[in-house]
């Protein structure tokens, strides 16, 4: 009710929606799911570049096909209409598709592509529902405007270590003869490292999102459903964790954590910037820098089956307070969360 990033009616005392709500159907080969369910597409320590849970979980049609050690995956769904530079309401659509290889136990790798297509009245083409295709290819094969994103990933355990990573590109120029070829580069990266000391667990990690990171001259084309990303909430920044996590009490599982986050002044929600101010335009960490030093502690408490507790509270220390330069403001953010789960099971008769 009192989140901002949530569209749905929030004028009673109680304001919900489903979380989940899918029809999943397996096979020995293949799975097609339909339905809303939170999704992370990349190593499950950091929130994915492309596909990830930061979202409301919105419904979407899924296949997978292949044996556990190579499957093709995929996801399509329509997204909420938004304007384009004239202002006219335009269909959106959302089409994702990867190859994920497992070769060993302990190695997972995977390429992936994204697309969003809008335009006033479009339907979802059949040649971008094909997700045995390279949308990049269609885009320039049948002549189409679309906002295309390509996209690997990695996990991979050596030793006491385990090593990840994941790369986006968005948007890079390779000519360099016109000023439309200064623009800056869109990407995203994330690369971390996890281990183990005694009883307790470790993760450290680096990512950053560049400036005009999902976003387009075409505004309907950025890659967010109701002003939140489908994969980070947001650009220009980068952000550095150590987390630890370990067995404080039986069923109580704590994480203190250090995280420092530099946001700069870019947003995927603005307007791109015109080709004017291409060679103005900082590929991160624009304007005035944000710096937040965040020290906090995470944890769930499970008593049994059906209940669980969880809790984060954190202090954040940030300078350049609003993108002020001067202006230093600390805060306590915290929040608790309480569930209750419950189910049955049978066979169909």
């Amino acid at each position: 009710k009192y989140d901002p990033d949530y569209f749905g009616k929030k004028n009673r005392v109680i304001a919900g929606r489903n979380a989940n709500a899918y029809l999943d159907a397996h096979w020995r080969y293949a799975e097609l799911f339909f339905g809303s369910l939170d999704r992370n597409w990349g190593p499950p320590q950091v929130a994915s570049l492309i596909v990830s849970p930061s979202p409301y979980s919105y419904d979407h049609f899924g296949l997978v096909v292949g044996t556990p050690r190579l499957q093709l995956q995929a996801l399509v769904t329509q997204m909420d209409d938004g304007p384009d530079t004239a202002g006219t309401l335009n269909h959106r659509y959302f089409i994702a598709h990867r190859l994920l290889a497992r070769p060993g136990d302990h190695t997972s790798f995977a390429v992936w592509e994204g697309e969003v297509a809008a335009g006033p009245g479009r339907t979802l083409e059949p040649w971008f529902a094909n997700v045995l295709n390279l949308g990049l290819l269609v885009e320039y094969d049948q002549n189409v405007a679309v906002n295309s994103l390509l996209g690997a990933d990695f996990e991979m355990r050596l030793s006491a270590l385990t090593l990840f990573g994941q790369l986006l590109i968005d948007d890079f120029q390779i000519d360099r003869r016109t000023q439309a070829d200064s623009e800056p580069p869109s990407y995203g990266l994330t690369l971390g490292v996890q281990g183990a000391v005694h009883s307790a667990s470790w993760t450290a990690y680096y990512t950053q999102v560049a400036n005009l990171t999902y976003r387009t001259a075409n505004p309907a084309e950025a890659v967010e459903r109701r002003f939140v990303g489908l994969g980070r909430n947001f650009s220009d920044y980068d952000q550095a964790t150590l987390r630890v996590t370990m067995l404080a009490a039986p069923e109580l599982l704590v994480s203190p954590e250090l995280t420092l986050l530099r946001q700069g002044e870019g947003d995927f929600r603005l307007r791109y910037p015109p080709r004017s101010a291409y060679g103005t335009t900082a590929t991160i960490l624009s304007g005035v820098v944000q710096r937040t030093l965040r020290a906090a502690l995470s944890g769930s408490y499970s008593p049994d089956a059906h209940l669980g507790l969880r809790f984060d509270a954190g202090v954040h220390h940030i300078s350049n307070y609003g993108h002020v330069t001067g202006q230093t403001q600390t805060k306590f953010v915290g929040s608790v969360g309480l569930t209750y789960r419950f189910g049955w099971k049978g066979g169909l008769p």
